[in-house]
């Protein structure tokens, strides 16, 4: 019974007083007749010449008892059922009002019912899985050579990167840029953007053991293998790479952004799209650079395969969005290192969109 509310309703008649007490309430009539009942039936003529029944005190005492632990058990029941109303209300409705509002570029995250529960530092989330260590090496050791060379033969089928205003805050840590990515586990243009971004950080540093992981099975692109930033460990002596993952695939909270990277999407892209890089200060990818819709329920070890063969055009367009990721980092670095930014041209070097 929702609390507030009555068996029968609004517009319940109050009970009188119960006899004897002038302050106690006892159980709605039922019927006409009372449940805990005056001293002499209600609504029953009394025979004539016959004086109504009277009851000792002891009597009294006593219909008084019994009505005092009648009210106490109904009482009880009610407590019973209205904490049981407000515990469901609580626990069952708390987990979806939890999920994050940011949207991927075309699609919204799963609207399944998630866990409000933060998992414990360097915990894995539970949608993820190993990845065999030779399939992250076949991602980072596609050649500086092919990424440049599949960004200079790229049409328009692959988004660069924008190049931001000379006023855009600068990020770095110590003396290195910063490349800040925000995304989730269940966006699917996320799952394609790592790939790429895989591809290019690893010239510039070393990963540490990725975990692999899929989009959401509800979204565009359902279910594309990908990795997971989550906690991922990244080491290069060029640049700083941070990566928060908000969410699983299933919508349960992983990580949150500080106020100033919070601040830095909200004046850079304001309707909260993901994947958000922000490079340095200086170029800005907002979504997936390249269409991903062959990703697609395929198994994590054949797409590995498959983006970095170079005879497709899910592959070329992953391999060209890393070439641009390089140009682009080469810029923020100086040059540096300078066995991968030799290799870049000119007509690249520091490649983006429009101003």
């Amino acid at each position: 019974m929702p609390p507030g509310e009555s068996s029968a309703g609004e517009g319940a008649r109050k009970l009188p007083p119960r006899p004897g007490t002038g302050r106690e309430r006892g159980p709605r009539p039922l019927g006409g007749r009372s449940v805990a009942g005056p001293a002499h039936p209600v609504n029953r003529a009394v025979p004539r010449g016959r004086a109504p029944q009277r009851l000792s005190a002891r009597q009294l005492a006593e219909r008084r008892r019994q009505n005092f632990f009648m009210v106490s058990g109904i009482t009880a029941v009610v407590v019973v059922i209205v904490g049981g109303i407000i515990t469901l209300s609580v626990t069952g409705g708390s987990g979806h009002k939890a999920a994050s509002k940011r949207t991927s570029t075309t699609a919204s995250p799963p609207t399944t019912a998630s866990p409000t529960t933060t998992p414990k530092p360097k915990a894995a989330s539970s949608s993820t899985f190993s990845i065999a260590r030779t399939l992250l090496q076949e991602v980072e050791g596609v050649p500086v050579a092919t990424l440049v060379a599949a960004a200079e033969k790229d049409g328009s089928s692959v988004t660069r990167p924008e190049k931001l205003a000379s006023s855009a805050p600068k990020l770095s840590v110590g003396a290195k840029p910063e490349v800040l990515y925000l995304g989730t586990e269940w966006c699917p243009f996320c799952a394609a953007e790592r790939w790429s971004l895989v591809m290019a950080l690893s010239k510039f540093g070393t990963f540490g053991p990725l975990r692999g992981t899929t989009s959401s099975s509800a979204d565009t692109n359902a279910s594309s293998p990908t990795f997971t930033f989550y906690h991922a460990d990244f080491t290069s002596k060029y640049i700083a790479f941070v990566a928060i993952e908000e969410q699983t695939n299933t919508g349960q909270q992983l990580q949150a952004p500080t106020a100033a990277e919070s601040a830095l999407e909200s004046k850079f892209d304001s309707a909260g799209s993901i994947p958000f890089i922000y490079m340095g200060g200086k170029y800005l990818v907002i979504g997936s650079q390249y269409p991903s819709p062959a990703l697609s329920n395929m198994a994590f070890s054949k797409a590995a395969s498959y983006l970095t063969s170079g005879a497709n055009a899910t592959s070329k367009g992953a391999e060209a969005a890393a070439g641009y990721l390089v140009a682009n980092i080469c810029a923020l670095t100086h040059g540096q290192p300078v066995p991968v930014c030799s290799q870049v041209p000119a007509s690249l070097q520091g490649a983006s969109s429009s101003s």
